[in-house]
């Protein structure tokens, strides 16, 4: 085989191997795990495809490749489902138990995958169409021309997911998942999405590897192997992507051009991922180099066209947008006796919260107030919430988040890089969410265009109205403690609730700062929204509130309007011991 010929094949492995890489990128940059069993996923689809196409089954080229990639993504969902409680240690041990199982259970059944030695099996393999008249066959120059663009397609599709309202959703998962459970993002569901994209991936480039050599064997998708994709992906973030291919470049293609002639890909024995000497030591080299001269600068921080535009267009007013989720009559909460151990925290109480009405709870501390925001938000289990006398089935946080119930976080909550437009973006879209979002935002359909353009109108809408236009590209921590409170409320808002649940929102704030904070909640009830207030401060209440609830050891010792709670003798003794 000549020189020519050797490189092609070398090109081509490593541009495979980029594609398994490129999914542990994209699965660790937003979930945050460390995905260190890759390898086994190449495994799935390389075996998937020798046992199902020529030389195996005999299904057709097509066939057998999309079963295999098929078969790698749903081991990718069903490990993501298994582990998706899991802790970055935890989740960490189990995939690299994974990738060093995979090996020996081939090894273990000879007759079907073939043992130690793996399987051989006709190389190139031979696309045959008689409907179509198709009969090609994928050489190598062919095979690398099919994962080159394969690449691309998927740094592409990648790059266009970060700058879009489905990479905020991501981004607000690796940054803060307990934010974005609060606002509707489940994230449980993003993880196992995350991991099924890349075993799909890793399918892909198993299946390609094998079409291109024509062998698989335990050795080929050895740990090693496994730990080079994952400090390929790790090296990089959102949006950058080239320090991937230097790396995956370094491991799957340089080694060949020294050991070209000598009987292997990648330094030993023509497999389709072995990682030699030489490989790890050009590996760290680029590992010490590559985050200092390949990054690109991370699209996170970029402020958004869409939302610019918006905002250059003639304001119809600062008018507050109608919520998206339909308002109800009346929200009655029964909620349950609750301990924190030997601590009676709440007694079972009930409270309605009413439309159109800013009702506040107010008490000394560890009366029990931010227990109710917990309940009825659903970040604790067992508060029973009825509507016109109707039990809602919704109990997490995420499920009652998207019926519209959303809660503001005590201390402050934000996705540190992103800007305070993209996230106010960001709720505008969760506002607008439609079934099959991703799917039509990774093909560029016109629905999502349009949808992207209805999330920034209405982001628009909500940043003219709270007066934040001048403080949009600025990162909350550039932001005064007013402007990160008013955000906080903003963000939960955008979403389109029609339950607002904010706890302490005026705490550290100026005078002047409270007095804007209290007009805007003012003006978020005459919409028609019903919003609980837990607060300290008995000014900031009064002129805030339509009805006080006084907490004092977990019960309600007092109801009222402001004024009849100022007098009251028993929430006068909760409040002040006198």
């Amino acid at each position: 085989m000549t020189g020519y010929q050797w490189s092609l094949i070398g090109l081509a492995q490593g541009c495979w191997l980029l594609l398994a890489a490129l999914g542990v990128n994209f699965a660790v940059s937003y979930t945050s795990m460390p995905l260190l069993g890759q390898s086994a996923f190449i495994a799935v689809g390389a075996y998937g495809f020798a046992l199902l196409g020529p030389g195996g089954v005999g299904l057709a080229v097509l066939v057998a490749a999309l079963l295999a990639v098929l078969l790698a993504g749903g081991c990718g969902l069903m490990v993501g489902c298994a582990l998706a409680r899991s802790g970055s240690a935890d989740f960490a041990l189990a995939t690299w138990v994974l990738a060093w199982l995979t090996p020996a259970v081939i090894g273990a059944f000879p007759a079907a995958l073939g043992g130690s030695a793996g399987l051989t099996r006709p190389a190139p393999p031979e696309l045959r169409s008689d409907t179509l008249g198709l009969q090609l066959q994928l050489t190598p120059k062919l095979n690398l021309a099919v994962a080159a663009v394969s690449c691309l397609a998927v740094m592409l599709v990648l790059t266009r997911l970060s700058r879009s309202p489905i990479g905020l959703q991501l981004a607000s998962l690796r940054d803060s998942p307990s934010l974005a459970s609060s606002l509707g993002i489940s994230p449980r569901y993003l993880a196992r999405l995350s991991l099924a994209v890349a075993a799909t991936l890793a399918g892909v480039a198993g299946v390609g590897l094998v079409a291109l050599l024509g062998v698989v064997s335990p050795s080929d998708v050895s740990p090693l192997l496994a730990l080079a994709l994952y400090a390929a992906g790790l090296l990089a973030g959102p949006g950058r992507w080239w320090p991937v291919v230097a790396i995956v470049a370094a491991i799957g293609w340089l080694p060949t051009l020294v050991s070209q002639g000598v009987g292997g890909i990648g330094g030993g024995g023509g497999g389709l991922g072995s990682v030699g000497a030489s490989s790890s030591a050009v590996l760290v080299a680029v590992l010490l180099l590559g985050s200092s001269l390949l990054v690109i600068p991370a699209v996170r921080r970029r402020g958004s066209p869409e939302l610019s535009a918006s905002l250059d267009a003639p304001p119809p007013g600062p008018t507050i947008p109608a919520p998206s989720v339909p308002s109800p009559a009346d929200l009655d909460v029964c909620a349950p006796l609750v301990r924190f151990g030997s601590v009676i925290a709440l007694q079972p109480l009930t409270i309605r919260l009413r439309r159109g009405q800013v009702h506040a709870l107010i008490g000394p501390n560890g009366s029990g107030k931010s227990t109710v925001l917990a309940l009825i938000a659903g970040d604790l289990p067992g508060a029973e919430l009825m509507i016109d006398g109707t039990a809602l089935s919704a109990g997490t946080a995420v499920e009652r988040a998207r019926l519209g119930i959303v809660r503001t976080p005590q201390d402050f909550d934000a996705l540190p890089e992103i800007v305070l437009g993209r996230q106010i973006l960001l709720s505008a879209f969760l506002g607008l969410r439609r079934p099959g979002a991703v799917a039509r935002e990774v093909l560029a359909t016109p629905r999502a265009r349009l949808l992207r353009e209805r999330a920034s109108g209405r982001a628009g809408e909500w940043i003219r109205a709270s007066c934040l236009t001048e403080v949009i590209n600025r990162s909350p921590s550039e932001l005064g403690t007013g402007e990160r409170q008013l955000m906080q409320l903003v963000r939960a808002a955008a979403t389109g609730a029609s339950v607002l649940l904010l706890d302490e929102p005026a705490a550290g704030l100026t005078p002047s700062e409270k007095a804007r904070l209290s007009g805007f909640i003012r003006r978020l009830a005459e919409t028609g929204r019903a919003v609980l207030v837990v607060e300290h401060d008995m000014q900031f209440v009064a002129g805030v509130a339509d009805y006080v609830s006084v907490l004092d050891a977990g019960r309600v010792v007092a109801a009222g309007s402001p004024s009849i709670i100022r007098t009251d003798p028993l929430a006068v003794q909760a409040l002040f011991g006198a």
